[in-house]
């Protein structure tokens, strides 16, 4: 390794990281070298980006003052004189193996990943020195899978665990130019596959590549893609052996002991009779499994001869292959006619690579799992899944054990999360009356949760005591949630694909209902609803079933939450706890491995919300590691969904977000990418923060919740953005348009100002090199359309004046921001590689967003902590809009705002026309005669019946203008959705007028008799006081006594009065509890929801018909937040006082 670093003239490098392999160090893509000292760093750039023609680049480098390196004479590279200086053959695989060796174990991973997708060749076994042990690399493979086509439905395999045929292909002697790997590459049938000798920048000069085996696999399908043919019923491993494989006796001990068929490439000539008999041996040793291979025509000094076999092959013919030189095309179906032939003939023989372990360790070839502490680390994640499994119940089904698993082992993130997230949504919705309830709601939800505390799961307690690795050891930290990540990944892969059977079941049958000629229409229909219904079920059960390390981190947020919520003896119990004991390290250890390159979730997927107390002190703990001055600059990615989203993330910055067909990503990640200290003083910022956001428009969602889900993340993701990738796919703009109304809506309603983000277009799968010209017209339309969605909101929300063009409220430069994407593959499953043309547009677009603010003066980039805080106003302010998200688009908005504006006419009209009748019946009651005060209010009750029934002439004249109205609008598609709502809110209205109408007909009805009654008393009471005033008078004067004796007539008339006061009948009545009965009618009053305390008071005083029955509850809460806590009773009082000084 110390010579290889000299030979590149650099010293011996640190093991590679994640972190430093996605440091971005430079904005512009290196389409060439300079110097040796590059030559890792320019294929690891490509690699990550992933570029399949990575391992491409010129021979001869010319270093200034190159000295010559003493090597063993088999290691030293031939020095060849130029005109100029000296230069120095360096083989493209040797830096490639270099870079390989040179990753540490986390990393190493995720490199073959992206070498896998590039469809390149994967080391399996190599050495750090060609004199040094070889490694057998098992654990960097453990998270690779490989996906093929079988009968017409997609399936994959983990190519560690599945046991597969092995077919290995090795050299022995001096075979020349025997174009082994270029033939292989053939039968597989991508072309750059395993590096040959005729690619650009091959050498014979090899330090690593000697001794390499190298993986490769045959898949069933494609030979239906391929130039060749074989048939394959299951996929097959591929080992093909670099360098003369006598000199690499314990890589061939190993490909001789695993391997079900070997071709054994030999050369022509019989070489020394010690080379027969070793390969005499060896044939004799391993004949049922052995095939060789001779090109006719080749020998070492390039002169044509007779193809000479060995002599224990010449009565073998079915054991020797002949290839004629310099026909790849004959030959490769030779030897892949030989390969079916042979591979189907061969015992049924199958191995895994995790069951190659053994034989490689009696080969006496070392295992990369020995390397750190992985046996301890990986002991300790498998106990954790093991535990994690055992306590699945014995009597749930096994279609969805995934499912249980969540439910049972993070219990946190259940019900209880969904119902505070609701609770919490409610909150910023509702009148403020009924926010105590609410309150009270998302409390319940907490204690529910800090009451699943009390008895942890076994695997949240694993989890809390993984973290205990973060203060003893930082390696086996990252190590520990690696494996746990890839562990829950696998879990995940295994368990879906019965879920996707059943749901292509379900999905067969409910097409497939018409098909039964034998059943009735009802039957039919029956059988089409208990289909639909278990379609439901189905993709229910698959998105319950995706298991992955952000379920951990969100339930470790939960926690952290509801230690946060709980009392001071709540949190002492959990802190005193040892399994709760770290609890407070959670943010930090999010922060950590944000920092170590992982992705950190912002928005829950699964209920549509944001932690936010939990998220800002992962990004407070954050700042703190990075430092708090350092700037982010923040990258978004917006689109529908299966449109390449992450993938583009990926193939710009190298990061790990998942990818894969259907919805993959759920709700927003981020991922911190460092920036390298030269660059950042040019760029202005420190790192760079991108956000992955799920894609929008899902089938499998419905309609209303789709939309306002999408256009919640779809305002996220561009407001927490300085720029923002708008993804589509095709030339149209069709699929985002609505989305950016709906932004440009919510943008311009919210109260907070923000900084004006910026947006670059990205079409996929247009590979037309005129199309920015040939689509100039679609795009000036949508700038057209985005344009007047802008001043119809700026208008509604009266913001005119600042807003006037979409580009008043996000940045966009239709010349220079728009760029096209050609496809992303190359070729046809399974062996189809990213595209050239795809990686060279990632890398255009990666520099132009890097460096489109680094000329700006005005730009000013914040740091994590503000970003933070811009991050909770904005969850505030869409929390708080509660109108233009439910719709698809603007011209919904602006068309509801217009039907709301004529619903408020109608409904001003109706009752205005129900007032004009009720005032002219009350006083027709009023005025009404006693003889006909009955029939009278009988009458007007009638009228009220039959007007339910049957509307009047007004009524029905406005029904039918609204019929008009919907019918014939411009836009009746739009409006036909609200048509029926509309009517049910009228025909509600009506009910209730006209139900409180007969309420009113009523009181006056009562009211009127029992004047009449007091009127009747009066009369006859004056009467009778008259008559004893007139007795006492007329007694007076014919007694002479003295009328002017004032003493003498008030004893005459109290004596007279009190005689006539007892002959008066009265009603023997308790006198009531006022107060108690006030209280009750306050009580019993709907009124009390909408009104506070001194508008129920001036409620009462005015209207003693205001109350109709409500829960006690509702009644409760509402005098607890407006009375500070005085009884009802004294407001009664209150109440009853006030109207006395008023009567007085």
């Amino acid at each position: 390794m110390d010579e290889f670093c000299k030979l590149l003239n650099i010293k011996h490098p640190p093991l590679v990281s994640l972190q430093s392999a996605i440091k971005i160090s430079s904005t512009t893509p290196r389409q060439d070298i300079t110097s040796l000292q590059e030559l890792p760093k320019f294929m690891l750039d490509r690699i990550m980006m992933l570029d399949c023609n990575s391992r491409k680049f010129p021979p001869f480098l010319n270093p200034p003052a190159q000295k010559k390196i003493k090597l063993s004479d088999r290691l030293k590279p031939k020095l060849q004189k130029s005109s100029d200086n000296e230069t120095v053959r360096i083989h493209p695989m040797d830096v490639f193996l270099f870079l390989f060796i040179q990753c540490d174990l986390i990393f190493r991973q995720s490199f073959i990943t992206q070498v896998s997708k590039c469809q390149l060749s994967i080391p399996l076994i190599t050495s750090r020195h060609p004199t040094h042990q070889p490694t057998f690399y098992l654990f960097s493979l453990k998270t690779l899978h490989k996906d093929y086509l079988k009968d017409d439905i997609g399936r994959s395999f983990s190519v560690t665990q599945e046991k597969l045929p092995i077919i290995s292909f090795i050299r022995v002697g001096e075979c020349g130019k025997s174009q082994k790997s270029e033939l292989l590459n053939q039968i597989i049938g991508i072309p750059q596959y395993f590096f040959h000798r005729n690619q650009m920048g091959s050498t014979e000069n090899r330090y690593f590549l000697n001794g390499t085996v190298e993986l490769a696999w045959l898949l069933p399908g494609s030979e239906l893609r391929s130039e060749v043919s074989i048939k394959l019923t299951q996929p097959c491993m591929v080992l093909n052996l670099r360098g003369n494989a006598w000199n690499y006796s314990k890589q061939l001990e190993f490909i001789t002991t695993v391997s079900s068929l070997i071709y054994v490439f030999i050369p022509i000539n019989q070489c020394s009779q010690e080379f027969n008999a070793q390969l005499s041996d060896f044939y004799s040793e391993f004949s049922s499994k052995t095939v060789f291979v001779m090109y006719v025509g080749e020998s070492l000094n390039q002169t044509e001869v007779e193809p000479n076999p060995p002599e224990f092959l010449e009565d073998s013919s079915d054991t020797i292959l002949f290839l004629e030189k310099n026909s790849l095309g004959k030959d490769a179906n030779s030897l892949s006619s030989s390969i079916s032939l042979n591979i189907h003939n061969l015992p049924h023989s199958m191995i895994s690579l995790e069951d190659c372990v053994p034989i490689a360790r009696r080969c006496n070839i070392d295992i990369d799992s020995n390397e750190l502490n992985l046996s301890d680390c990986q002991n300790t994640v498998d106990n954790t899944l093991c535990k994690m499994l055992k306590s699945l119940p014995n009597n749930q089904s096994e279609c969805k054990p995934l499912a249980i698993v969540k439910k049972s082992m993070l219990p946190l993130q259940g019900d209880c999360w969904l119902n505070w997230a609701e609770s919490k949504r409610e909150l910023h919705k509702v009148v403020n009356l009924e926010n105590q309830e609410t309150k009270k709601e998302m409390d319940k939800a907490r204690l529910c949760q800090l009451e699943s505390l009390e008895t942890p799961s076994s695997l949240l307690v694993d989890i809390i005591n993984h973290c205990r690795t973060f203060r003893e050891s930082e390696s086996n930290f990252y190590l520990i949630w690696n494996l746990l990540r890839n562990d829950f990944d696998s879990l995940s892969i295994t368990h879906l694909p019965p879920l996707y059977e059943e749901y292509k079941k379900w999905h067969k049958q409910s097409y497939s209902t018409d098909s039964h000629s034998d059943l009735t229409v009802e039957q039919k229909k029956k059988m089409q609803v208990n289909n639909q219904q278990n379609l439901v079920l189905a993709a229910k059960n698959i998105a319950e079933s995706s298991f992955g390390i952000e379920h951990i981190f969100r339930e470790l947020g939960q926690v952290f939450e509801a230690h946060q919520f709980g009392t001071v003896s709540q949190r002492y119990v959990l802190e005193s706890s040892l399994d709760y004991k770290y609890i407070t390290s959670f943010t930090m250890i999010a922060a950590k491995l944000l920092i170590g390159g992982h992705a950190f979730e912002i928005v829950d997927g699964d209920v549509n919300h944001i932690a936010t107390e939990w998220v800002s002190c992962v990004l407070e703990s954050l700042a703190y590691c990075i430092g708090l001055e350092k700037k982010i600059f923040v990258i978004s990615i917006l689109g529908t969904q299966s449109t390449g989203k992450s993938t583009l993330l990926n193939t710009m910055f190298g990061a790990r977000f998942p990818v894969s067909s259907g919805r993959c990503t759920r709700g927003i990640f981020m991922q911190l990418i460092p920036i390298e200290e030269e660059l950042q003083n040019r760029l202005k910022y420190d790192y760079l923060v991108i956000l992955d956001t799920e894609g929008l428009r899902a089938p499998e969602l419905s309609i209303n919740s789709s939309y306002r889900r999408d256009n919640e993340l779809a305002t996220i993701a561009v407001g927490l953005g300085d720029v923002t990738i708008i993804n589509m796919s095709g030339e149209g703009h069709s699929e985002v348009q609505d989305i950016l109304q709906i932004i440009v809506f919510a943008l311009i309603r919210m109260k907070e100002s923000y900084s004006k983000p910026r947006c670059v277009f990205v079409h996929q799968n247009v590979p037309d090199a005129h199309a920015h010209t040939n689509l100039i017209i679609a795009r000036s339309h949508l700038i057209e359309t985005l344009d007047k969605t802008t001043e119809c909101a700026a208008i509604q929300e009266k913001k005119d004046s600042f807003y006037r063009r979409f580009s008043d409220v996000i940045d966009f430069h239709p010349e220079e921001e728009v760029f096209y994407f050609p496809g992303l593959f190359e070729g046809q499953p399974p062996h189809n590689k990213i595209s050239t043309g795809y990686s060279e547009r990632a890398s255009m677009l990666r520099q132009y967003l890097l460096e489109c603010f680094s000329n700006s003066s005005d730009k000013q980039f914040q740091t994590v902590k503000k970003w933070s805080r811009k991050l909770q106003s904005l969850w505030k302010a869409v929390l708080e809009e509660n109108f233009v998200f439910s719709f698809r688009n603007a011209l919904e908005v602006t068309s509801r705002f217009e039907l709301d504006h004529r619903i408020s006419s109608w409904h001003s009209n109706y009752i205005k026309s129900l007032n004009s009748w009720k005032s002219n019946s009350l006083n027709e009651l009023f005025n009404a005669d006693v003889g006909i005060l009955e029939e009278t209010w009988k009458r007007l009750t009638e009228e009220l019946q039959q007007e339910k029934l049957t509307p009047s002439i007004e009524i029905a004249s406005q029904n039918k203008l609204m019929e008009h109205y919907f019918a014939n609008h411009v836009n009746v598609e739009i409006f036909s959705q609200w048509k029926a709502n509309t009517e049910l809110y009228f025909t509600n209205k009506r009910e209730t007028h006209l139900s409180k109408m007969e309420k009113e007909y009523l009181m006056m009805y009562e009211l009127q008799k029992i004047n009449k009654q007091v009127g009747d008393k009066f009369a006859k009471y004056r009467k009778d006081i008259v008559q004893k005033v007139h007795l006492l008078f007329n007694e007076l004067k014919k007694e002479g006594e003295s009328l002017k004796d004032e003493s003498l007539r008030d004893r005459k008339f109290k004596s007279i009065w009190d005689e006539w006061k007892s002959q008066i009948e009265v009603e023997n009545t308790e006198l009531e509890d006022i107060p108690n009965h006030l209280q009750k009618a306050l009580l019993e009053s709907q009124i009390i929801k909408f009104m506070n305390v001194f508008s129920i008071r001036a409620a009462l005083i005015q209207n003693t018909d205001c109350f109709v029955a409500i829960g006690k509850r509702d009644f409760h809460q509402l005098w607890d937040s407006y009375t500070q806590g005085q009884s009802i009773k004294q407001i009664a009082y209150f109440v009853l006082n006030d109207n006395f000084r008023r009567i007085r």
